[in-house]
């Protein structure tokens, strides 16, 4: 064999190998998945992954109550508030969280409460994106199913609007980042909460 004629079958076997450990681990992910849809801690709860979204515009929010790495007592589900529910892994969310930074410096003074829940997270990481995108807002990790499903936030970013009334007045449907539309619809809604 000459010199570098080792190096293509080297490659194929190298290829092959991860294109089956991606096959498997595809594989328990989706059976991980099935078993989240199956599941839930809450008593009634709509099943994850149910076509119908938990966080219908008009429904009344369920409340809960979260603790910050800081022992910080977070509400959420009252209004009105601003709640996201991101992932520190999550492309579409990194395209959206200087977005939510912006909303919340806009807002915050206008008394909408901003909260952040990380999904799939510590509470280091949770904290580490918060400060790199500059959120500025109370972020806390791992909140459990019952409240993603709540929630419906089976897909990230999952943004809803609460009012002070405690109703959602606007949730995103599954897709991706806000864009300028989503954005402006988003601002006109938390302008009518802050007024």
């Amino acid at each position: 064999m000459r010199k570098n004629e080792w190096l293509m079958p080297l490659l194929v076997v190298g290829l092959s190998l991860e294109v089956g450990f991606q096959a498997w681990r595809n594989h328990e992910l989706r059976g991980e998945l099935e078993q989240l849809k199956s599941t839930s801690s809450r008593p009634g709860a709509t099943p994850r992954g149910d076509s119908e979204i938990a966080a219908e515009t008009g429904r009344k929010a369920t409340p809960f109550q979260l603790e910050s790495a800081a022992g910080q007592t977070l509400a959420i589900g009252t209004g009105p508030q601003f709640l996201v529910f991101f992932s520190t892994t999550c492309p579409a969310c990194e395209l959206d969280a200087p977005t939510w930074g912006e909303l919340y410096r806009d807002y915050a003074a206008a008394n909408v409460d901003f909260v952040g829940v990380c999904v799939h997270a510590g509470e280091t990481s949770a904290q580490s994106f918060a400060a790199h995108w500059d959120l500025g807002f109370p972020v806390v990790a791992e909140a459990g199913p019952e409240i993603i499903d709540a929630y419906g936030a089976d897909y990230l970013p999952k943004r809803v609007l609460i009012d002070a009334g405690g109703q959602i007045v606007w949730a995103d449907a599954p897709g991706s980042p806000l864009g300028q539309e989503g954005e402006a619809r988003m601002r006109e809604i938390l302008e009518q909460m802050a007024s």
